[in-house]
């Protein structure tokens, strides 16, 4: 019996040293997972019911049709969603629905697997364990799996940020011109899938000068070819819809549009005097029918419109920007516009995650400001963004959450280091 034991415990360390081993498994749990968790939202007729499901589905056929203008009317649609739904349906027909799900479970998958070596390329100086963790959690947490069996861009645009992080980090870390140009190009098909990302494109310039310990010339070179790259490849979108809508866009041109719906009147009552969510005043304001049609066909009739009412109302503005900051910082869904059961539940869900992952980020910043500036620059972009435009929890739980899982594994490492028992997580 002593030598079996033996025996379990050497195969299982040589088991745990196997790296491209370790990798399928996880890679064959987060699927496995995945098609439970879809399973499960079938079921239960939850996550099939987005409100862009339709509109993708729509504009998906009108692609195959050989109608390719994403103008909707109130902005034009980034690109990348709309042609993978129309290629899926293109290749399995009337199995669409079979074969969406199926891709994006293989991009659930692979995220997990890129948020690992994540979690390596940054912890691992500290333990092995801490990818692990990462790994372990992201194959649970409810939050950032949430999208995978829904239609839409979330979960296409998590798993290309994830990966495009993941090169991105390994060019500075290694100083790897090819690991930078993936991260580009990753980076392009990113905000091609949505396009408030493109408001991180400043810290990365700021990232490369800050993390990189080479000479400022090639800091210079790094940051001209990443901006080369992503300008480049849009031309060909950008030239399209300059012909045709009039307008040159990197992706979406619904900057203007989405600054309008965080500030005015009717998103003051919907996110600071909240309605109940059962009245026909919540219902209404919810639907967002009181979008002004006249700025469909002059867009900078949103823009206008917003800083007249910040003008107008500067004690609502700064109340209202007080609860957008306090809803992106707050774990879970929305109190008040979510049933108290479900709120609670996201809410314990996700306290860990943030609570851990403010800690992580807090003490791995001090440990070693140059290294994970990155998160704290993704960190100020998404204020920026749910702060000055619309606080909506999907755009933070697709863009920023799954890191907050890195950190958390970190920060629950580093928090049971200190106690006896978790001494023991050392190494």
């Amino acid at each position: 019996m002593k030598t079996f034991a033996i025996s379990l415990k050497r195969n299982a360390a040589l088991l745990f040293k196997n790296r491209k081993l370790n990798l399928f498994l996880l890679f064959s749990a987060y699927f496995f997972i995945g098609v439970l968790f879809t399973r499960l939202m079938k079921s239960t007729g939850v996550g099939y019911s987005v409100d862009d499901n339709l509109r993708y589905n729509h504009l998906s056929n009108q692609i195959l049709a050989g109608n390719f203008n994403l103008n909707i009317g109130i902005f034009i649609v980034a690109p990348l969603y709309p042609y993978l739904e129309a290629f899926v349906k293109l290749l399995t027909g009337n199995h669409w629905i079979i074969g969406m799900i199926f891709v994006q479970i293989i991009l659930f998958s692979l995220s997990g697997i890129y948020l690992y070596l994540i979690a390596e390329l940054l912890f691992e100086e500290y333990s092995r364990r801490i990818p692990l963790l990462s790994a372990f959690i992201y194959l649970i947490f409810p939050m950032t799996m949430w999208f995978v069996g829904t239609f839409s861009q979330e979960m296409l645009f998590q798993s290309l940020f994830i990966i495009t992080i993941y090169y991105l980090l390994k060019a500075l870390k290694e100083q790897n011109l090819k690991s930078l140009i993936t991260s580009a190009f990753l980076y392009l098909l990113t905000f091609l899938t949505k396009s408030h990302i493109l408001l991180f494109s400043p810290f990365i310039v700021l990232i490369i000068f800050i993390s990189m310990n080479t000479t400022k010339i090639r800091k210079l070179v790094y940051s001209l070819m990443f901006g080369g790259i992503c300008l480049l490849f849009t031309l060909p979108y950008g030239l399209y819809n300059l012909r045709v809508n009039g307008v040159y866009t990197f992706s979406t041109n619904g900057a203007d549009f989405f600054f309008y719906t965080g500030n005015n009147e009717s998103t003051y009552k919907f996110l600071v005097a909240t309605p109940s969510i059962n009245s026909s005043e919540y219902k209404w304001l919810a639907s967002m029918s009181w979008i002004p049609s006249d700025a469909v066909k002059d867009r900078k009739l949103y823009i206008i419109k917003a800083l007249q009412w910040i003008k107008d109302n500067p004690r609502k503005f700064i109340e209202l920007k007080k609860v957008d900051l306090f809803q992106f910082l707050t774990p879970g869904v929305s109190y008040k516009h979510y049933p108290f059961n479900k709120w609670l539940q996201s809410f314990i869900v996700s306290l860990p995650i943030y609570l851990f992952g403010y800690l992580g980020i807090i003490i791995a910043l001090t440990k070693d400001f140059r290294k994970h500036v990155w998160i704290l620059s993704l960190f100020l972009t998404m204020i920026i963004f749910s702060v000055g435009f619309y606080v909506q929890n999907r755009f933070r739980t697709i863009t920023i959450e799954p890191f907050y899982i890195v950190y958390s594994a970190f920060g629950i490492w580093y928090f049971l280091k200190q106690i006896p028992l978790g001494k023991i997580l050392q190494h």
